[in-house]
């Protein structure tokens, strides 16, 4: 697991990537991931106090996936080819929305 610090490129770890925030409502755009080797994400969850959430996926800076997340569920990623780069925006519908926690992993059983 890993847990965002600042704008610091992220890192997979076990095949999953955590994102948390604690205090303040906030918008995460463009969180940068990096892995050791290529992978390939296939779902996510989001931890917000409201939703609609807006989850985007993108790698070379081209939009991968547009996802409205309506509840902390887990929910499937497009199967894209493995890449060692990855970013994500994840943004409330709310400005007043705090977004506790994303989720992105290899399987669903990482994102437990």
């Amino acid at each position: 697991e890993v847990v965002l610090v600042q704008r610091a490129p992220i890192e997979v770890v076990d095949g999953r990537v955590s994102i948390r925030k604690q205090d303040e409502p906030f918008t995460w755009l463009q969180k940068h991931v990096i892995s050791r080797t290529p992978v390939s994400f296939s779902c996510a969850r989001v931890v917000s106090d409201r939703y609609p959430v807006t989850f985007r996926m993108y790698h070379m800076s081209d939009l991968n996936a547009l996802i409205t997340v309506t509840n902390e569920r887990a929910f499937r990623l497009p199967a894209l080819r493995p890449e060692r780069e990855w970013a994500f925006d994840i943004e409330p519908s709310s400005d007043s929305a705090l977004v506790r926690e994303a989720v992105i992993a290899t399987s669903m059983d990482r994102l437990a």
